[in-house]
């Protein structure tokens, strides 16, 4: 398994304790399985800003990682900081 897929099943979990719901999870593990790590990623933040799911800092790090280990600009997701619970904590990176 490679770093990228360890990094999303982390956050797939993170996800399912944050709330996001059993079939997006679940659509997301399939697209890992199926080796599309870009598109479990994308399944996974996008459904979160979908349903409105509150995150925290420690999940907001996980995408900026993923983001840095799959050559994605941080920037497409900068939408997830509407999600962040606590805006009070200092944030690193350009979200």
């Amino acid at each position: 398994m490679h770093t990228n897929e360890k990094n999303i099943y982390a956050l797939i979990e993170k996800a399912r304790r944050l709330g996001l719901g059993e079939v997006d999870l679940n659509h997301a593990q399939e697209e890992l399985e199926y080796f599309e790590p870009e598109v479990a990623f994308d399944t996974i933040v996008t459904q979160m800003h979908e349903y409105g799911v509150k995150i925290d800092l420690e999940f907001l790090r996980m995408v900026d990682e993923i983001c840095d280990l799959m050559k994605i600009q941080r920037t497409k997701y900068s939408f997830l900081m509407e999600l962040l619970e606590d805006r009070s904590d200092p944030i690193s990176g350009p979200f």
